[in-house]
């Protein structure tokens, strides 16, 4: 049975192809789960009125084992999650992301990277990121 050549399926693949090539974890949905389909800590970027929120999952790694920074208007999210396992153990299924990573997050314009908190408890790195006030405007807080 042939089938009939579909532009949407060949975009779809295509798009997969390149998420999982580039470690895009929004691709992750399109995909069927592999054990490769893991390249990435999972992250979530979110905003609120005053800021933004970035949310990693770094299981087992300390506030040692990760670097941030603010590069060109992006934020970097680097480390390494070891390996766990003993060493004469014969590995039988393997899901948990697990070596080097770099995450590179395109900061909005409004951010200002002056203005970063960062926190990592219980395996999440939490970052918040306040806006920038728009150029002309400034904040009177009545008391």
């Amino acid at each position: 049975m042939r089938m009939i050549w579909s532009p949407t399926r060949d975009l779809l693949q295509l798009h997969a192809r390149l998420g999982r090539a580039l470690g895009d974890p929004a691709v992750r949905r399109w995909q069927r789960p592999a054990p490769l389909a893991a390249t990435m800590p999972a992250l979530d970027f979110s905003e609120t009125r005053e800021s933004f929120l970035i949310r990693v999952d770094l299981p087992g790694l300390t506030r040692d084992d990760v670097e941030v920074q603010v590069v060109d208007g992006s934020l970097q999210i680097a480390g390494e999650v070891p390996s766990c396992e003993e060493p004469d153990a014969q590995p039988r299924r393997l899901e948990r992301f697990r070596g080097a990573f770099r995450r590179i997050v395109p900061l909005p314009r409004s951010a200002n990277t002056d203005a970063i908190t960062a926190s990592l408890e219980h395996g999440v790195l939490a970052l918040q990121i306040l806006k920038a006030a728009p150029p002309g405007a400034r904040r009177i807080d009545i008391g």
